[in-house]
């Protein structure tokens, strides 16, 4: 086992480690960043099974799959985080106006 298999291991752990502990999600939330974490540990102690899984779905180079796959899931995140900023403004223009109604005074 090379240097970086040993670094990026210890990185994806620690990762994990920090998102079960840390973060409060749901079952299936916790379920797939689990699954993703096995399937980064998979590929990187085998690094030539991309080539073989990229080979299978179509794609030139195993580099080419995990960096679509990236795009693919950082674009999922980038909505997933918009859609949840998008309500939490909506929430606190309603709370505001709720504050502005109930603290008026009548002139």
């Amino acid at each position: 086992m090379s240097l970086i298999q040993v670094l990026l291991l210890a990185g994806f752990l620690g990762c994990l480690l920090i998102y079960l502990k840390f973060f409060r999600s749901a079952l299936l939330d916790r379920l797939i960043a689990s699954m993703l974490f096995c399937a980064a540990v998979f590929f990187v102690l085998f690094p030539e099974a991309t080539v073989v899984v990229a080979h299978k779905l179509g794609v030139g180079r195993g580099t080419d799959l995990i960096l679509y796959v990236f795009v693919l899931l950082f674009s999922f995140l980038a909505l997933l985080f918009y859609s949840k900023l998008y309500r939490l403004e909506k929430l606190q223009t309603e709370l505001a106006r709720a504050i502005a109604i109930r603290d008026a005074k009548k002139p």
